[in-house]
């Protein structure tokens, strides 16, 4: 029996664990908290950061040696392909180089990298100081975007423009970035788009096509916050396969020939832009159940196959009609939780339902998407139907009505 290494063991990691396990793998779970939810799964466990390199990489090489021999890591839902490709070379797996993985989470070498390669990306720029913030958006009237150049989850991620308040906003983006290097770039209207592709070598497949939900960024503002997606996209099927392969340009771009890319995207007046490019499996259940749901494609055993170095069938994949798949989060804890479930059991429309215990976060004060209380996926007949019914059970001023 194989043995696979999964980094991160959060809620959004079970559904891979799981799905590892019905795959008949042994399964070591990677994650510092020792409480998370994962590790009821798992055969193995190892109580660490998976954001801590060196030393993740020397505990894990001692399981190896002493305990079980690794044949596969991949991560779950975490931003983190640099652990992996750093097990991955120290055991000798099959993985990304360690190159690929600093590409794809340092955003600024990122852009820079896709630029020089001629694949569209927005206007940015690096902050070097708050001076040249201050030059930058003298005179201007459009809408940027600041981040860091290497956190995720939305953290430090902020929209602004002249009339911003710029020191504030400097400083607060520069504290959550760790190499204390942050980033603008010009915000582009359009459909904000996220994919999942898997590249195979020469082959290549893209089943994930997520329209972004953004209603909420004058709500959270200067926060920028996601409230889910909903799917099929409303795009020509000519316009959906350029972004299919502005997706994958970006990811063979990157480094990546084994493995699965996220990308951030936004379609703007007829051409699609990259925003981000990721060299992991996405979060937001995306690649856990909103693809299986809208395609009956099962990403998650593609990507576990390409870590154990099976072989998966690409060519033999293919997408009929797409299934209205929608997601809605929780922005609070709802005080009606008990109706909420109980209508929820009785709802045949609601795929997946999930309260996560965390601390309590009153919705003034969200700034990330870390900061989410749950989430619901709904399927119906029609997109609209689909989008109503998951609105009606996580708008906090309908909660009341149900």
């Amino acid at each position: 029996m194989k043995t696979l290494l999964i980094l991160n063991a959060s809620h959004e990691a079970v559904p891979g664990i799981q799905k590892a396990k019905k795959m008949g793998l042994k399964i070591v779970v990677a994650d510092k908290n020792k409480f998370a939810p994962g590790f009821k799964y798992a055969d193995y466990k190892i109580y660490e950061s998976i954001y801590n390199y060196e030393k993740l990489v020397k505990i894990t090489k001692k399981f190896n040696d002493n305990t079980k021999k690794i044949d596969g890591v991949i991560a779950m839902a975490s931003d983190t392909p640099i652990a992996v490709a750093r097990i991955a070379k120290e055991l000798n797996l099959k993985s990304n180089s360690i190159k690929s993985s600093i590409l794809s989470t340092n955003k600024l070498m990122m852009k820079d990298k896709l630029k020089n390669a001629n694949i569209k990306v927005p206007w940015y720029s690096e902050i070097k100081n708050f001076k040249h913030l201050q030059n930058i958006l003298k005179n201007k009237k459009e809408k940027y975007i600041i981040k860091p150049i290497d956190n995720r989850g939305s953290r430090g991620v902020l929209q602004i423009d002249k009339n911003s308040d710029l020191l504030w906003s400097y400083n607060y983006c520069l504290k959550n970035s760790k190499k204390k290097k942050i980033m603008i770039e010009k915000f582009l209207n359009g459909k904000q788009i996220s994919s999942e592709s898997i590249i195979y070598g020469e082959k290549s497949f893209t089943p994930g096509m997520i329209e972004r939900n953004y209603e909420y960024l004058n709500k959270f503002k200067p926060h920028v916050i996601e409230n889910g997606g909903q799917q099929p996209v409303n795009l020509s099927e000519k316009n959906l396969k350029k972004i299919s392969k502005i997706t994958v340009m970006a990811g063979r771009c990157l480094g990546i020939k084994y493995g699965t890319v996220k990308g951030d995207i936004v379609f703007h007046k007829g051409e699609p832009y990259i925003i981000e490019i990721a060299t992991r499996l996405s979060g937001g259940w995306m690649s856990s159940d909103q693809i299986p749901l809208a395609t009956g494609i099962d990403f998650l055993k593609i990507a576990i196959q390409i870590a154990m170095n099976e072989n998966p069938k690409i060519e033999d994949l293919h997408i009929g009609k797409i299934k209205p798949v929608v997601i809605r989060y929780f922005f609070e804890k709802p005080k009606n939780i008990s109706k909420i479930k109980s209508q929820i059991k009785k709802n045949k429309f609601v795929k997946k339902f999930k309260i996560i215990e965390t601390k309590e976060i009153k919705e003034e004060k969200i700034s990330d998407h870390t900061m989410r209380a749950g989430f619901i996926i709904t399927s119906a007949k029609s997109k609209e139907k689909a989008i109503y019914l998951a609105n009606k059970f996580t708008k906090s001023k309908l909660e009341k009505k149900i």
